[in-house]
């Protein structure tokens, strides 16, 4: 419900109460709030926090980003239980008093209010702020109980289990910007220590559970983990991930914006577009800094700005971090990333991959979550503006040439110049999301989703998957109104390994343009294919013979990596490197190409086939293997699959040994043993554990590959040979 006050309400001192500065405090910052020209009612929250007063439920940490109504939440809870002022004509007309124990709650109690971040500035030090809290808190809790005797008590914990002692008074404590030093003090783990052992102290243990009848934490970050635990793990934690039933407390819902815009005249649509897609559970949720700025300014731009809790993670976005550019250009586009966000530690700076980071910027607001999928996506045009923004601020270097090179397959598809759409592709591909292996029509919609970024600009987020009358368009890319006179709608079909033409044929036969018959615009069919078969032959034999023609003419050595591939899998002992090849697919069949290149042109040559390779960096069974354990605590892996787990350093220096030497031929390369993917698969998790117990929990069950009928019954292993020339 939207309120307009016209009459400014002021502060009313209760009879015989002391007001304090965190002590009972007054209701002035509330006050300010609903006499705003825009104020949007949010009373109802007080229904729920009444509810579980003095019940196991009143611990509350409820986190969201910054602009979303923190201060105001807390300023509310405080001019409604606080002894310290009579605010039954403010809260008069509000939900709250339509509520039936409206008047058993209000100001009814003793109640304890800070502002860590201005508390931070006041004490002058992290070091100096819990004695600074400490000494304001229990002066005034004396001033305010002088027939307690506290001369004894120098906590806060202890002045208020001692008044609850003599008293039976219960206190409820509210604490703003809880997280300031976990967020500006990331690295200061002794100042964070001793804070979360104060709150500790405060909160946790018997006597708590005696003297709390509620405390509200409110931050930007969940509390700290420490290991798998929060040190306050009494607490309920409502969040961006997931706000349980206080969802429609936080922002702005959708009922509440469409109001708003009726009452100032503003197009609902456009808003939705800059600034919607927060999701938590049914509800949409808006900034509701954006949406009351947007009242006032009347324009439409991005009213965020950067904290400095982003920046801090601006040089694992840099320096690409476990592959992070990749998700954030990926998202940029218009697409969504899974992300895993249980193993996020709450901190700045336990990073330990780039789930924890996206995880992050989810609680920040640069990123919205979709609980249901488990993915990851910028929720609209101002945050997208704002990494836009970013990136030129902070001279994001690859994401600025990355675009450059998205506008040019763009103006390319314009023009219909396949040649160059094609060549685009493939170096966006190449140079900004290798990660993304071509392997299915998926991994292709991917990559188009991410190499299309520049569209944005023009388009509005490419629709996925639209329903036609006899089947599904991959991609379809509508221009906003401001540039639909010049720039046609694209529709884009994808194929994997068939023909562009096929894609356009089935784009006409399916009659997909019907499915834009509200569109009156011009549309451009675009039809993609990508050739596997043609590709892995490009790369793999004409590439490899295109470098060996290189090495002859030079008369210079040439190391050919290779693989186990280029036999049949079919053999009863492991193979030999003289054995006859037999490739056992389009994979094995092009490296075989490549190897008979290398004889063909080179005399000093080294052909080093490899399996079951594992290191520190890239994709790997180990990195999988642990990363299902974080998510599963019971794992089946084939047993009937043999062979011998290779490490990367070791190769590496055989590689470099080779070099050296001229001991020209053909060479297996692995470690020494022999395990199946089962016996490998128990080992890791057995390391796994002895560094983190949390995988001890894992157990691993053997199968057959018969059970895994996409994957092939039997695979090639090598005879082992990585020994030093």
């Amino acid at each position: 419900m939207l309120y307009k006050k016209t009459e400014k309400l002021s502060i009313i001192k209760r009879e015989g109460e002391i007001m304090g500065m965190f002590v009972n405090p007054n209701a002035a910052a509330f006050q300010c709030a609903v006499n705003s020209e825009v104020y949007i009612d949010k009373t109802g929250l007080l229904e729920y926090t009444n509810k579980v007063l003095g019940t196991n439920a009143r611990f509350i940490c409820n986190s969201r980003p910054r602009r979303f109504g923190k201060s105001v939440t807390v300023d509310m809870l405080t001019a409604y239980y606080s002894k310290g002022c009579d605010t039954e004509k403010m809260f008069s007309g509000l939900e709250i008093s339509k509520c039936p124990d409206f008047y058993e709650h209000l100001n009814k109690y003793d109640v304890i209010h800070f502002d860590v971040q201005w508390c931070c500035i006041s004490a002058g030090s992290s070091e100096n702020l819990i004695s600074y809290i400490t000494n304001i808190v229990v002066s005034e809790l004396r001033e305010t109980y002088p027939e307690v005797n506290l001369v004894e008590n120098s906590t806060i914990y202890g002045a208020m289990a001692r008044i609850n002692t003599v008293l039976g008074k219960q206190f409820i404590v509210i604490i703003d910007e809880w997280d300031v030093l976990i967020r500006d003090e990331a690295h200061n783990q002794a100042a964070q220590e001793m804070y979360i052992d104060f709150l500790r102290n405060m909160f946790k243990g018997i006597e708590a559970s005696k003297y709390i009848a509620l405390a509200y934490l409110t931050g930007i970050l969940p509390i700290k983990k420490l290991k798998t635990q929060s040190a306050l793990n009494n607490f309920t934690q409502f969040t961006m991930l997931n706000a349980g039933p206080l969802t429609p407390y936080i922002g702005f819902n959708e009922d509440e914006v469409i109001d708003l815009c009726e009452k100032y005249e503003i197009d609902f649509a456009e808003v939705r577009r800059w600034y919607d897609g927060y999701r938590l559970g049914d509800y949409h949720v808006y900034n509701p800094n954006a949406l009351v700025n947007l009242t006032i300014m009347r324009t439409f731009q991005s009213y965020w700005s950067q904290t400095g809790t982003y920046l801090s993670i601006l040089p694992l976005i840099n320096m690409d971090f476990d592959g992070l550019r990749t998700s954030i250009i990926e998202m940029l586009s218009g697409s969504s990333v899974e992300v895993n966000v249980n193993e996020f530690q709450n901190d700045m700076v336990s990073f330990a991959d780039k789930d924890d980071v996206l995880t992050l910027l989810i609680h920040l607001g640069y990123l919205a979550y979709d609980q249901r999928t488990q993915r990851a996506y910028i929720p609209n045009e101002e945050i997208r503006q704002e990494f836009r923004a970013a990136t030129k601020r902070n001279k994001w270097n690859e994401l600025i040439e990355f675009q450059q090179e998205s506008e040019k397959l763009l103006e390319a598809t314009w023009e219909m110049d396949a040649e160059t759409v094609a060549e685009q592709i493939e170096k966006i591909h190449a140079e900004y999301t290798s990660v993304i292996q071509y392997n299915n029509e998926n991994s292709l919609s991917s990559v188009l989703s991410i190499a299309y970024l520049s569209a944005i600009k023009y388009y509005f987020k490419p629709i996925r998957e639209l329903p036609t009358g006899r089947g599904f368009a991959d991609f379809v890319f509508i221009p906003k109104p401001l540039y639909r006179d010049y720039y046609p709608a694209l529709l884009v079909e994808l194929k994997w390994n068939k023909d562009a033409e096929t894609a356009l044929n089935q784009i006409k036969e399916r009659k997909y343009p019907e499915s834009l018959q509200q569109y009156t615009g011009d549309i451009l069919l675009v039809g993609i294919n990508y050739d596997k078969k043609e590709k892995v032959h490009q790369v793999n034999a004409v590439g490899t013979e295109n470098i060996a023609k290189v090495c002859h003419d030079l008369d210079c050595k040439m190391i050919y990596i290779s693989t186990d591939y280029v036999f049949d899998g079919q053999g009863t002992r492991p193979w030999e490197p003289d054995d006859e090849r037999h490739p056992l697919n389009v994979y094995g069949q092009t490296k075989c190409e490549g190897e008979l290149a290398v004889e063909k042109w080179v005399k000093k040559f080294y052909i080093v086939r490899i399996a079951w390779v594992f290191g520190v960096n890239g994709k790997n069974f180990i990195k999988t293997m642990l990363n299902l354990g974080k998510t599963h605590d019971h794992l089946t892996v084939v047993d009937d699959q043999v062979g011998s787990p290779t490490y990367t350093y070791d190769l590496s220096r055989l590689l470099v040994d080779m070099a050296e030497k001229e001991n020209y031929g053909r060479y297996h390369a692995t470690n020494e043993g022999l395990c199946s993917w089962y016996e490998f698969a128990c080992e890791i998790f057995k390391q796994a554990a002895e560094i983190d117990p949390a995988y001890g929990k894992v157990s691993v069950s053997p199968v057959s590959s018969d059970q895994y009928p996409a994957r092939p019954a039997a695979l090639p292993f090598l005879r082992y040979f990585l020994v030093l020339l």
